[in-house]
This record gives structure tokens, C-alpha cells and sequence, in this order.
């Protein structure tokens, strides 16, 4: 995960509140029982020290934002009386969280966020076509059409010369319509810098749109047999497929990330280190290229961290050595993501679909240099 959409968290006034709960809204009662969960997880919070400011303002927020659809979770970090960060996540969490911390405790976010995969979807027929972009913050950037010239689009059947232009004026005119559909989607594969482009819509249109496509889009193309633009289509079909997609994509790129770190970390003198000390010494000197843990509290170690919050070690006197006028003990699974964060390190928390395997303290990290 690119850390970048979270510096400002980190680097608010602490101490932190962080919260994770279910909020499917699949069943009669859901609104009831995610208003019980709520009323539970404010009273958990404030018996930890949470002020009342900070817990009206996640409450106001949650009233809000309103409900979800389906099985789904949230996600809500806060600080003093502002709300820095609400997701709604794809699934719900594994458990519910409720911390009051010096910092935020972000693992369950960055392994359940949807973030990571800039995307363009193409529902293409042969009169135009609607596209979507979305950034790898899981927004949407662009929802637009391009529609071409109407008429005529049917070929003419029947013999003679008039029918001939006629049927190759059609062609001519569908053949525009693609190739701006093509411009369109390339201007926005670039602009994303995707990685995937789903190409949905009619049989022949969607095959002469990727045969326009240039080559770099065709790379990252995949077709797929549902959406259209005609009314009676399942968007919820081609919603599911996009998402299925999505994530396909997601965990080949974090199976690729930890694919490299194992050659590295198994090569001597290898860009790769594992456990707490190495990786905390990385993350001091600005060393951590990709920090990869495979615990959601891995396994509940604390370390050391000084005044400036990228000072982390589970040496107290390695941070009086670099200049530390203050430290403090504080948990691992926050502090050791904050450093990663504060120094433009990408974060990567395994799960079944793609485990980072045993790793010593349940960490390591891909080094920038040796």
C-alpha cells in the first residue's frame, strides 16, 4: 500500500483513537445491532481515556456517512476533536478494535482497504462508449461518455453501388466512433498510469476497440463478458467481475513484492532484513523500501520511540545515541507503521490469499540500498 494518503494522520497530535467494526448492512436488524456495536465500542474507548470531543465528533461522522450496503466494515481514526481518517471497507474486519494510543493503529486498514489498483473501465458499443477511471485511493477520477455519430451505424443490406457507400459509410462511422473511444481510454490509462483496463460492452465493438487500443493499453487489457450501455444491463455484474479484477490484480502485485523480498532476504548481502531490530534500524536510517508484516499485532512486541517518530528500536540507548531527547515505550503494530509512514515506506500486511510466510517477530523489510 502507497502510505502517501496517510501522512496526515500520522502526523497529527496524538494520542489516537482507531476503530474497526462491523457494519454489514445485510439483515433486519442491522441498523439496530451497528447501533448497540457503536454504543459499545464509544463506552470501551472512553473508559480507555478518549475524550468526549473526539468520540462525538466519530459519532457525528458515522450519522453522518449513513449506512452500508451489504457485508461490509469501517474503518475511523481520530485525534483530539477532529475525525482524520473514515473508510468503508470491503469486508469487515476479522475482529472489532477499540484503541486510545499514542498513535494510530493502521494494519487493519492497510489490509483490508481497497486501495492500490488504478483502474479504467470501457462499456463500449459501436455508437460510443461510458468510462470510468478510478486512482489507487479507490476514488473515482473520471465517469464519462464519448459518443460518436449516431447515424447511420447499421450496415445496408442489398446490392448496388448506393448500397455499397452506404454500407461503407456505416463502417466508416462506427470506425470513428472507436477509434475516439480509443483516444479517450488511452488518455486516461496514461493519466492513471492503470495497470488494468477492463473492456466491457457489445462482442464487436469491444474487439475492434482493443484492436484500436495502443499497444500499452492492450497490455493491461482485459474483456469481459458482462455490462453494456443499453438499458436492462446488470450493473451489479459488472460491478462484482471489475471487483473480482481488482483485487486478482492487488494480490499479484503484493505476491510480487514479497516474491522479491524473499529472494533478496535468502541472497547474501541481499536488499532484505527481517525482525524487529533490523527492521527498526532500517526504518531510522530511511532504508525501508516496502515494510512487510505478517501479524495484525505482531504478536504484541513493544519497542522504543523517540521524539521524532521515525526514531524506532528495541534499543532505548540506540535513540539516546541518534540524538533522542524523549522516549517512550509503545506498541510495535503502531509505532513500527507510523516510522514506515513518516518516511514514504509502502506497507504490506499479509493475509491467507497472499501470506508473506514466516518472518521473524512477524516483520521485515525490502531495503532502498545496501
Amino acid at each position: 500500500m502507497d502510505t502517501t494518503p496517510l501522512r496526515h494522520v500520522v502526523e497529527a497530535d496524538g494520542p489516537f483513537v482507531s476503530v474497526y467494526f462491523d457494519s454489514s448492512h445485510n439483515t433486519e436488524d442491522a441498523e439496530e445491532r451497528i447501533a448497540l456495536e457503536w454504543r459499545s465500542l464509544r463506552e470501551e474507548l472512553a473508559n480507555q481515556g478518549a475524550s468526549t470531543a473526539i468520540l462525538d465528533a466519530l459519532q457525528t461522522e458515522l450519522e453522518e456517512a449513513g449506512p452500508d450496503v451489504g457485508r461490509a466494515g469501517r474503518a475511523l481514526i481520530g485525534a483530539g476533536d477532529r475525525v482524520l481518517l473514515h473508510e468503508r471497507l470491503p469486508v469487515p474486519p476479522p475482529t472489532r478494535v477499540a484503541r486510545y494510543s499514542p498513535a494510530p493503529y493502521l494494519l487493519p486498514l492497510v489490509r483490508l482497504s481497497n486501495q492500490g489498483v488504478p483502474h479504467v473501465v470501457v462499456v463500449v458499443d459501436r455508437v460510443g462508449a461510458e468510462l470510468l477511471a478510478v486512482d489507487r485511493d479507490g476514488e473515482t477520477v473520471t465517469e464519462a461518455s464519448v459518443s460518436g455519430r449516431e447515424h447511420p451505424v447499421h450496415k445496408v443490406r442489398g446490392g448496388g453501388w448506393a448500397h455499397r457507400r452506404m454500407q461503407q459509410h456505416a463502417e466508416n462511422v462506427v470506425k470513428h466512433n472507436i477509434e475516439e473511444v480509443a483516444e479517450e481510454t488511452d488518455r486516461l490509462v496514461r493519466r492513471l498510469d492503470a495497470p488494468l483496463l477492463v473492456l466491457a460492452g457489445e462482442v464487436r465493438a469491444r474487439s475492434e476497440l482493443h484492436d484500436a487500443l495502443p499497444t500499452h493499453c492492450r497490455s493491461v487489457a482485459v474483456e469481459v463478458e458482462v455490462g453494456q450501455r443499453a438499458a436492462g444491463g446488470d450493473p451489479d455484474a459488472l460491478d462484482n467481475t471489475v471487483d473480482e479484477l481488482v483485487n486478482r490484480h492487488r494480490h499479484l502485485q503484493q505476491q510480487e513484492v514479497i516474491d522479491r523480498f524473499r529472494t533478496e532476504l535468502e541472497r547474501p548481502g541481499g536488499q532484505a532484513v527481517e525482525g524487529l531490530d533490523g527492521v527498526t534500524t532500517a526504518l531510522r536510517e530511511a532504508n525501508a523500501e516496502v515494510l512487510l508484516i505478517g501479524d495484525l499485532t505482531l504478536n504484541e512486541q513493544t519497542t522504543w520511540v523517540g521524539s521524532d517518530p521515525a526514531q524506532v528500536s528495541i534499543n532505548e540507548e540506540a535513540l539516546r545515541f541518534v540524538g533522542s531527547t524523549t522516549t517512550s515505550r509503545q506498541r510495535a503494530d503502531e509505532a513500527v507503521p507510523k516510522a514506515a509512514v513518516v518516511t514514504g515506506c509502502d506497507l504490506l500486511v499479509g493475509d491467507e490469499q497472499t501470506p508473506v510466510g514466516h518472518l521473524r517477530d512477524n516483520v521485515g523489510v525490502l531495503l532502498r540500498h545496501l
